[in-house]
Order: structure tokens, then C-alpha cells, then sequence
């Protein structure tokens, strides 16, 4: 799941992420996490596991389609 949806006109619908916004020039991104969210072996989602999946996937030797877009943030935490 992803943490917020692209709709076809731009606008973005909540996923995993239930607010988000960042600082004026963009360079500092904030997203609040859902609470609830459990995985299929009922551990519970946390912002910790956000961060693990966000760093799998920026990964150099990662081969995850998203490689591309997460080449451009310079860290996550």
C-alpha cells in the first residue's frame, strides 16, 4: 500500500498516510502514519517500517521500480 494515492486530476487521496505537508521549499517532508494498520502476521505498521521499506527501495542494488524516483531524496527518517 502506498502511503498516498496520485487520483488522475493530481489530487492525492490518504493511503497509509492520513496528513502530510512540507516545508516551503519542499525539502523537508512530513507524513503522519495510520494507526491500525496491521501486517498479515497481525504486527501492527509503525513509522519505523515506513523508514525500513523507504530505504529498501533506495537502495543502489535494490531492483524496485521506484529506484528512480527515491535516487532524489537524500535521506529518510
Amino acid at each position: 500500500e502506498q502511503l498516498v494515492e496520485i487520483q488522475p486530476d493530481g489530487t492525492l487521496n490518504p493511503k497509509l498516510a492520513t496528513e502530510w505537508g512540507s516545508t516551503p521549499d519542499a525539502k523537508v517532508w512530513t507524513f503522519k502514519i495510520r494507526k491500525g494498520v496491521q501486517f498479515h502476521n497481525g504486527k501492527d505498521m509503525t513509522a519505523d517500517d515506513v523508514v525500513a521499506t523507504m530505504e529498501r527501495h533506495s537502495d543502489a542494488n535494490s531492483k524496485s521500480g521506484a529506484l528512480g524516483v527515491m535516487k532524489g531524496i537524500e535521506s529518510v527518517k
